[in-house]
């Protein structure tokens, strides 16, 4: 039976992945390419669309942070499938 925490967790799952230690792209983990590109482009607020492969704004949409997406992609449709 589906279980609706499961996909209330899911958000928190997407983050914790991609922020993991797991998420490292040649000299760096995401956390830090994200910070990196935010203090290098004097950027505040930065935007990741999972589902679109984008990163706003443009200047941040760097290879380092779309990396990984489509794992994360995979990790939403694998829940939605399950639940």
């Amino acid at each position: 039976m589906p279980k609706l925490k499961n996909l209330n967790g899911l958000p928190n799952n997407l983050a914790a992945s991609y922020l993991s230690t797991l998420g490292y792209y040649h000299g760096g983990y995401m956390a830090d390419w994200i910070n990196y590109i935010a203090r290098n482009k004097k950027i505040g607020i930065i935007t990741i669309d999972i589902l679109n492969k984008r990163v706003e704004p443009k200047e941040a949409q760097i290879e380092p942070l779309l990396a990984h997406l489509d794992k994360l992609k995979g990790i939403i449709y694998k829940e939605l499938d399950n639940n």
